[in-house]
């Protein structure tokens, strides 16, 4: 299933199924991609225990770390955006079953 489909034309199924696979996809990728990086910045800027710097960290280095946690946070919403999509599918699908009465 194409994450490009749109939610409205799924069946409930099918957004259930869509919503699973989105949600394990942001998952992996904040667990693999997103916060390893925001951990490794945090890493190379801390100081240590008296103030002192372990060692001096160009701004270069900082910054480049720093834009690709910008780019991998801009993946992190739109995985998080499409998935959002599924869920109101889902909710307004269960709406219009339980308006009916078709169950």
């Amino acid at each position: 299933m194409s994450s490009q489909q749109s939610a409205k034309h799924l069946t409930l199924r099918e957004l259930f199924t869509a919503a699973e696979h989105q949600s394990r996809e942001l998952v992996t990728h904040l667990d693999l991609n997103f916060l390893p990086k925001v951990e490794a910045l945090a890493k190379l800027v801390r100081t240590g225990k008296h103030g002192d710097d372990r060692a001096k960290v160009a701004d270069t280095t900082v910054r480049n770390h720093a834009a690709q946690i910008i780019e991998s946070e801009k993946y992190t919403a739109q995985l998080y955006a499409q998935l959002e999509e599924y869920v109101r599918a889902i909710d307004q699908s269960v709406d219009q079953i339980l308006e009916s009465g078709d169950a």
